[in-house]
């Protein structure tokens, strides 16, 4: 928890309202247009986070503050901080990838791009135990950054070892 920046008992945030109008005052106090955290707040519910060469980034790294002050993450950062704590510490990313010699994800047509980094950090050169089950035809999540080119290059992305069931 210390290296995620949480203290025990932290809140998760599952309400949009609320996230939105949060990104919204983050935005306002980052001196940018409240709209502004509008568009953040879309990019999250993608799993997309704002690049730090991006002067917007000041919105996510304002609204980051605000949470923290409150020992809270939303839903969106739960996974974009896993994916953040398993690339920047090697130790937990082992301890992690041992735990998780296999891997099973149903419904891999609707992920998106935090949670693909995710499996991705959590596969990591043990790809034989990845199995993911979907069907490109029923991507339901678009509006959540989910989208089935995940599905048709998983053997691209995984290598042959790991295993895809596509179904009709």
């Amino acid at each position: 928890l210390r290296k995620a920046g949480l203290r025990k008992g932290f809140s998760v945030i599952s309400s949009d309202a609320l996230r939105k109008l949060l990104l919204e005052d983050a935005a306002q106090l980052a001196g940018f247009p409240r709209g502004d955290g509008l568009e953040i707040s879309k990019r999250r519910t993608e799993g997309i986070t704002t690049p730090v060469d991006d002067p917007k980034s000041d919105i996510e790294a304002k609204y980051r503050e605000m949470m923290r002050a409150c020992n809270a993450v939303d839903y969106d950062e739960q996974i974009m901080l896993a994916c953040k704590l398993l690339r920047e510490n090697g130790d937990i990313r082992q301890e992690c990838a041992a735990k998780a010699k296999h891997l099973l994800v149903d419904e891999y047509q609707d992920i998106n791009a935090a949670q693909f980094d995710l499996i991705r950090l959590l596969s990591e050169d043990q790809t034989e135990g990845l199995y993911v089950v979907g069907d490109d035809d029923q991507s339901i999540y678009g509006w959540r950054g989910g989208s089935p080119r995940f599905l048709r290059g998983f053997k691209d992305d995984f290598g042959q070892k790991s295993k895809v069931e596509s179904l009709p």
